[in-house]
């Protein structure tokens, strides 16, 4: 998942355009992510190529509205490892708008 918007970057790791979070600094991290789904959303949360946890989320029926889909993890990593979200699905409607915001946030714990 690629985000057009970066608030903070401290350290660097993370890279809007590709959305991948390369691990600048050995140590114990912590990854959420929120998104903002309308419809069908399906993601999960990639460390080197394997998947750490995954969220669905299915928003049907007349009053469908935007809704918001967390997922989160704990991980230990070391230098140069790699974070992402990956979308999966044909029909996805994971979406960032003025109004609606998916987010991706990782920290440093120690």
């Amino acid at each position: 998942m690629k985000f057009s918007m970066v608030k903070l970057n401290e350290g660097k790791g993370f890279n809007g355009e590709s959305g991948v979070f390369t691990c600048p600094l050995d140590g114990v991290y912590y990854f959420v992510v929120n998104a903002s789904v309308y419809g069908r959303g399906h993601c999960a949360i990639y460390k080197n190529g394997e998947k750490i946890a995954s969220l669905y989320h299915a928003n049907s029926g007349d009053d469908r509205c935007t809704q918001v889909a967390s997922m989160s993890s704990v991980l230990k990593l070391s230098k140069k490892d790699e974070v992402w979200i990956q979308v999966f699905g044909s029909r996805y409607d994971i979406l960032a708008t003025e109004d609606n915001d998916t987010v991706f946030t990782g920290f440093l714990l120690g």
